[in-house]
């Protein structure tokens, strides 16, 4: 059986196409399987856009701690106020409020019926019933100016509550990281500006934010926080959201003031240290650690049981500065040879330049040091451009800022700096030792301290003076955030080759690839064989490169003419099944035909005849050893790894396999003693890819089977959560064809990849790149509009020639292209896009017009200038491929070109531009434009990328990244155009390189599929849509329709029908040549005769239907994988690292599989899903106005009521008012309303709402600022969440109220005999309150009025599928029916939206919702709508679980068939 599997890959889709090529001679008979299976995204999309899921967990989960944080403060602030007879509470209330026990079902309770306690929050010392302060400010002013007697137990719990006050709204204390990010907002975007971290102080942080309030206690003499913000109260200010701010250091200097002040207190005393500490000790000021976060830190990738080292580490920085150094070469003359630095002058250039306290620096700087080094004339300079240095002067360069600040701290012998403390600590087993500090703790205390105060603590326990210890805390905040991909062992490892050895000139200071070959050879030889054997190692590491090198080049021109070979027809290969075949001479000649494609003609040509011959010889023996066997399989390109392997394992009798390194009984990889150390072996390319699996037992419908299955795709490097949910379900299709026999491991397995398969950055830029171009073309479609058919005069063209060279952007200004049009509706005026309707353009005349205006509106071939009317006249204007599509198959905008049309026609023909006359002189010249904005784009990429490296927080360094991308994309288009016009030959690594995806998710599938399956392909998209017209599919120039999902199964059948390489590039070069011939006027007969025959070899008949049968027989499967009230489930963690069960021995247990086990699992027992929406409704009786006599409620009716901000509507997606009519429609306080409208007299709502409304007092004067208000809602019936802590006199204000949360279900109950069915909609909330009393979902409902039971019978779920009928009567023939008729009743669940109504969709739809509408009911069965919404009890329909089942496959079966 030769299967081919065709696989398109997609972030919410799976296409898969299974093809029997030996069944029949028609594509419909040699379809095994096929279909789409469509799940939910990795990541969510709002009307923001697209967000992650683990993203919004965590910024929820974020505001939960700090919420509970704040608990945890009052709680331990209360328990040492009651400890000290400060407040009245008793212990045993205030364990019941803190103390929670699911177990025990002990919940928390807030203490209302302890009378003293609530009389001392309200400030109600005497207890009167009245506070004795109109607000805690005024309490806290007292007892910092007037003397109590704190023997007395009033004034006790006065200052207890004004502690509870403070420990209540402690003040903003500044992190690391605050104060690194106001940084970065106050640089911005401008690229000179950089963060200057010698005036980086947090104190100065909190300076800037309490600096109005620190004016105006010393303006008016105040001593304490609370004597201020009292102040302010009576002169009718608002503390709260006012511009006086106070921070933490003032709230401490308040209590330390009253204590100083007070005689009464003791500021030695236990109390004061309790109160004041930031200890652990302490209870207000305490601030817990940051969780660890190193059980997050990646592996490395040469070291994979080793974390990543942070890029601030000193070794790191040595690293990539010395892998930078290793690489520059220079000459002083073009004529000279290349030569590298001396190992004196890289360790002098490392230390004069890169041990510095800049982050980075421009390559200007070492090529003007190494110019004065080799003693160059002043006037004489090496650049890139002259070919004398190997960087250019703009290149940036990452200094070792973290090394040159230590350097500076303590001298010259940083890196042996060794502190000996007179401290004495015990270690584990109780052994005493003198506590001493290396350069390596200091760092480790820089990188992970937060508190400025406890790193100068430390910076002065070094012995450091008040400057250096400056000197120090600069140091520790510049500390850059991230991670490298190798561990430090490894980069250890890696340093010991790549820094080199003053007065050893084997250690020269090795390139990356070099040393990181060597790195582990030391360690896996052992010490003594390495001194040993070092210098014929050292000296053979260039030769292994290199060999290896030529090997690939040679075995890939070969495989190439084995491919070709294999793409013949049986009847046209020849010497099939002869083993003594020879080459002929016609085989020497194709043989020679693809050495050259491989090489390029002109670089064949500047090899020597002795070189040429080699390569020949080389290949030939190759080609010939191929036909000298019977397997006649494609060679292995040989690894770097293994070349070493097999010459440490020839020369080292220790490290020899006698197996080759393949054991003999199963052919898979050795793992004798030598293989397991020789596999430690480091390779600079190494990523953690998917090893081959081994074979495995298991039961499958009751057979035992041995078969290779897909193991986990979740890695270690790689973290895409929109991929990893597309390779899960991938898993799950192709084990379901492993044990069903319908795949083998040689099974041929072409896959596609989608583009949104990207990481989230460059998913970002990739959406933002097409928004700017659809803007640009809607800009260009105006333009057109207004130009086209009109004869425009030189001068015309001139003037738009200087005003775009002047203003680039100007053709894109969208205002320029708003006009003013008048509403129908409100007669209000409004602007609007001219041309987002009735669009006639082809896409093809806003390509034109781009590539025209990029050119400079010139034929860049003839530099004649295209006019607007040429421009359109195909008869004076080509529209053509730079590099003919036949030759590069570059199907791209960027080989894309307007010329004149004569020219193109008989004179360029089908050369590339460097082969046309007058190159030189003529067209080099007119590239000149691009050149430079090829160097602004690449300053612009620089700029981001700098800026991503500066960046302390992840927003901004996710800013900086997407940045990056944005302009790479930009930079890439233009240089791919440069290079179209500048490349000399195209060659066969060009060709491939337009067909093979590179991608990184393509490259983890591809290892994925490959560590099962021995033939995996990868097609870029493109080649799938280039077939699709080839094979007859689709016309050329029809669109490709997206609007059904089976548009995923025809691409997976159109990627299982691509042939084998050499097959596929002959079939895209006549289709391409046929093209261009067309286009020229040349006869194409011999060509489309060529093509056809090509398609009827592939023996698949006619396949111009393929698109109308799978559609017709196709059954979509749509996953719905509900985790809803699934426990969730997590390894414990300590010090963020997984703790692991161990033996008696100390050693970590595993499984049978070798998997480490886990001490303990922490189990969840909440519901994942949203229970009721976020914010909380009042309730009022309160009659609602419609205008001014009219009500639309009266006061019995109950309205329900929400606070809103009060501010202008920007977007409809704003949460604000559009105008006054708004919010008085909204509004509740009619009284209040009047006040804002009076405000608005004169200006506009927006500016009104710029400028703020305030409440006025009896003078009319502005008191305070009105921020929110409350606001009338839709809300009807709502969900009564909880009851009030302090309970209303008013029923209806007793509870909290919210909107419904997430719907889990419909259910369908039924009674006894199945003759009634009744409905019920299942809520989240309603399943937790459900769980109180043991159960989810009730299995049996009572109806109280006619006393009868009704048994749950089926749960409908969103996502689930349904198959519909019309009645009893059809029920029986739903069984029968074929495919195509199925597929007419197939419907997936979208909702519910009450108790009565479901919504459906059509299994095959995918149009958006926007374009279904809201749906329909049936009318008749022989027309089904695509969306239906209509009521349950009227849809008659079988559940997908219940009466049928689904296989990954999306084959139906029916449960009574079971």
């Amino acid at each position: 059986m030769a299967n081919v599997l065709g696989l398109d890959l997609g972030t919410a889709s799976i296409g898969y196409s299974l093809r029997d090529t030996d069944k029949g001679a028609n594509i419909t008979e040699q379809l095994v399987r096929f279909g789409s299976i469509i799940f939910q995204k990795g990541v969510g999309n709002s009307k923001t856009g697209e967000f992650s899921y683990a993203a919004e967990r965590t910024k929820h989960r974020s505001s939960r701690r700090l919420y509970q944080a704040r608990k945890y403060r009052i709680w331990e602030t209360l328990a040492v106020l009651i400890e000290f007879g400060f407040c009245p509470l008793s212990n045993e209330d205030l364990d019941k409020w803190r103390i929670y026990d699911k177990a025990k079902k002990l919940k928390r309770q807030y203490p209302i019926d302890a009378i003293k306690f609530e009389q001392w929050v309200r400030l109600d010392f005497d207890g009167d019933g009245k506070p004795d302060y109109l607000s805690p400010y005024q309490l806290r002013e007292e007892l910092a100016i007037v003397q109590l007697d704190f023997s007395q137990e009033i004034n006790r719990f006065k200052l207890g509550r004004a502690l509870y006050h403070i420990a209540q709204r402690r003040g903003f204390k500044s992190s690391k990281g605050e104060t690194l990010k106001e940084q970065e907002d106050a640089v911005k975007d401008n690229a000179v500006d950089e963060i200057n971290l010698e005036s980086v102080s947090l104190k100065k942080s909190e300076e800037k934010k309490s600096k109005d309030l620190t004016t105006y206690m010393e303006e008016n003499a105040l001593y304490t926080v609370g004597c201020a913000f009292s102040q302010l109260e009576r002169e009718g200010i608002r503390v709260r959201a006012s511009k006086y701010q106070a921070v933490r250091s003032q709230y401490k200097a308040e209590i330390k003031y009253i204590f100083e002040f007070q005689n009464g207190l003791d500021i030695n005393g236990d109390f004061y240290k309790r109160i004041y500490s930031d200890r652990k000790s302490g209870c207000i000021f305490y601030k817990r650690p940051l969780r660890s976060q190193k059980g997050l830190v990646g592996k490395c990738t040469l070291e994979p049981a080793k974390p990543r080292c942070p890029v601030s580490h000193p070794e790191f920085e040595k690293f990539r500065a010395f892998a930078f150094i290793n690489n520059i070469q220079y000459r002083r003359t073009i004529d000279e040879e290349w030569q590298n630095l001396t190992i004196e002058q890289k360790l002098k250039l490392y230390n004069e330049k890169f041990l510095q306290i800049k982050a980075s620096f421009k390559f200007e700087v070492i090529r003007k040091w190494i110019e004065k080094e080799i003693g160059m004339l002043q006037d004489c300079h090496m650049s890139k451009e002259k070919k004398t240095i190997n960087y250019s002067d703009r290149t940036n360069v990452s200094g070792c800022p973290v090394s040159g600040r230590l350097k500076s701290l303590f001298g010259e012998e940083w890196e042996e700096y060794k502190y000996q403390s007179d401290k004495i600590r015990k270690d584990k087993k109780g052994k005493e030792h003198i506590v001493s500090y290396s350069i390596e703790d200091i760092w480790h205390v820089c990188f992970s301290y937060d508190d400025e105060e406890v790193v100068a603590e430390f910076a002065k326990s070094l012995g450091l003076d008040d400057k250096q210890v400056r000197q120090f805390l600069n140091l520790w905040i510049a500390i850059p955030q991230g991670y490298s991909m190798l561990s430090i062992k490894a980069i250890r490892n890696i340093n010991n080759f790549l820094v080199p050895k003053k007065g050893n000139p084997l250690y020269k200071g090795y390139i990356y690839i070099e040393a990181a070959l060597l790195a582990k050879i030391p360690e896996i030889a052992g010490q003594r064989l390495w001194e040993d054997n070092e210098k014929s190692i050292l000296e053979s590491i260039n030769g292994w490169v290199s060999r290896n090198r030529e090997e690939k080049r040679i075995l890939n021109i070969v495989n190439n003419l084995i491919s070709a070979y294999k793409s013949l027809e049986y009847n046209e290969q020849f010497a099939y099944k002869n083993v003594e075949y020879q080459l002929d001479d016609s085989d020497k000649k194709e043989i020679e035909k693809y050495v050259i494609e491989a090489f390029g003609e002109k670089s064949w040509e500047k090899e020597t005849q002795e070189a040429k011959g080699k390569v020949l010889k080389d290949v030939e023996n190759l080609y010939q050893r191929f036909f000298s066997t019977s397997k006649r399989d494609y060679f292995h390109l040989p690894k770097l790894g293994d070349t070493i392997k097999l010459y440490l394992s020839n020369n080292f009798p220790d490290l020899y396999c006698a197996n080759g390194f393949v054991e003999p009984q199963t052919g898979l990889q050795c793992h004798c003693a030598a293989c397991k150390k020789l596999g430690k072996l480091y390779h600079p390319s190494m990523v953690e890819f998917y090893k081959p699996v081994d074979e495995q037992e298991f039961e499958y419908n009751g057979v035992m089977l041995s078969k290779k299955l897909l193991g986990s795709p979740v890695i270690g490097a790689f973290k895409n959560p929109m991929a990893m949910r597309t390779l899960h379900q991938l898993r799950n299709l192709i084990n379901y064809f492993i044990k069903e026999g319908l795949v083998e491991e040689d099974t041929r397995i072409v896959v596609e990849t989608a583009r949104d398969l990207n990481d989230v950055n460059m998913r970002w830029a990739i959406e933002e790149y097409q928004r700017e171009r659809e803007k640009e073309n809607k800009a260009i479609i105006e333009a057109i509009k207004g130009l086209k058919g009109e004869e425009k005069s030189d001068d015309d063209i001139e003037k738009a020639r200087l005003l775009i060279e002047q203003n680039p952007e100007y053709l894109f200004d969208k205002k320029r292209y708003e006009v003013e049009t008048e509403d129908d509706t409100n007669n209000k005026k409004k602007k609007k896009i001219i041309g987002k309707t009735k669009d006639f353009l082809y896409k093809k005349d806003v390509t034109k017009y781009r590539l025209w205006l990029e050119q400079g509106m010139q034929c860049i071939y003839t530099g004649k200038t295209i006019s607007i009317s040429e421009l359109f006249d195909e008869n004076k204007t080509d529209f053509e491929h730079t590099i003919p599509r036949s030759k590069s198959f570059d199907d791209s905008l960027a080989n894309l070109t307007v010329c004149d049309a004569y020219y193109n026609r008989h004179i360029k023909k089908n050369k590339i531009p460097t082969e046309l006359p007058g190159y030189k002189e003529e067209i080099e010249p007119r590239l000149q434009p691009w050149r430079n904005k090829i160097e602004q784009l690449r300053n612009n990429v620089e700029f981001w990328k700098q800026k991503s490296k500066q960046a302390q927080t992840k927003d901004l360094k996710d800013k900086a990244i997407r940045q990056k991308h944005l302009w790479q994309m930009e930079l890439d288009y233009w240089q791919d155009k440069l290079s179209r016009f500048t490349m000399t030959e195209v060659t066969d690594g060009f060709k491939h390189s337009q067909l093979n995806d590179t991608r990184l998710i393509t490259k983890y599938a591809y290892h994925y599929l490959k560590s099962v399956f021995s033939k995996v392909e990868v097609q870029k998209g493109l080649v799938t849509a280039n077939f699709r017209k080839i094979l007859g599919v689709q016309s050329v120039d029809e669109k490709k329709s997206r609007d059904k999902h089976s548009h995923h199964a025809i691409d997976a059948t159109i990627l299982s029908l691509i042939p084998v390489a050499a097959k596929r590039d002959r079939m895209l070069e006549l289709f391409y040549k046929k093209q261009e011939d067309k286009k020229l006027g040349l006869n194409i007969e011999y060509l489309e005769n060529e093509l056809q025959r090509e398609v009827r070899s592939c023996r698949i008949g006619n396949i111009s239907s393929l698109s109308d049968y799978i559609e017709e027989n196709i059954l979509i499967n749509h996953i719905s994988k509900d985790q809803t009230l699934v426990p969730a489930k997590r390894k414990m963690r300590k010090r963020g690292k997984v703790v692991w069960q161990r033996d008696e021995n100390g050693q970590i247990c595993v499984d049978k599989d070798g998997n480490k086990i886990p001490k303990h699992w922490i189990k969840g027992d909440c519901i994942r899903g949203k229970l009721h929406g976020d914010s909380f409704y009042g309730a009022i009786k309160q009659s609602k106005k419609k205008d001014e006599k009219d009500y639309l409620t009266s006061y019995k009716d109950i309205s329900y009521v929400i606070r809103r901000e009060l501010k202008y509507k920007k977007t409809p997606t704003d949460n604000g008012f559009k105008d006054l009519d708004d919010l008085h429609i909204s509004i509740v306080d009619e009284h209040l309303f009047h006040i804002i409208k009076r405000q608005c007299d004169g200006k506009s709502f927006k500016e009104a709402c710029d400028e703020g409304f305030y409440m006025l007092n009896r003078d009319g004067d502005k008191v305070n600022k009105i921020r929110h208000i409350r606001c009338y809602t839709s809300m009807q019936n709502p969900l009564t969440v909880k009851p009030q802590s302090y309970l209303s006199d008013k029923e209806y204000k007793q509870y909290y109220y919210a909107e419904m949360g997430d719907l889990y279900a419909m259910c369908k109950y039924s009674n006894a005999d199945k003759t009634k069915v009744r409905y019920e909609v299942i809520s989240l909330f309603d399943i937790s309150e459900n769980r109180k009393y043991g159960y989810d979902i009730a299995e049996v409902l009572e109806d109280d009025k006619k006393k009868e039971k009704y048994y749950l019978e089926a749960i409908l779920q969103a996502g689930k599928q349904v198959i519909l009928y019309k009645d009893s009567n059809e029920l029986a023939g739903i069984m029968e029916m074929s495919n195509d008729k199925l597929s007419d009743r197939l419907y997936v669940i979208l909702g519910f939206e009450n108790p009565s109504r479901i919504k459906l969709k059509k299994h095959i739809c995918a149009k958006p919702d926007s374009e279904l509408g809201k749906g329909e009911s049936i009318k008749s069965f022989d027309a089904l709508p695509e969306k239906i919404r209509q009521g349950i009890n009227v849809t008659n329909c079988l559940l997908e679980d219940i009466d049928f089942y689904i296989s990954p496959d999306g084959l139906i079966t029916f449960k009574n068939r079971l």
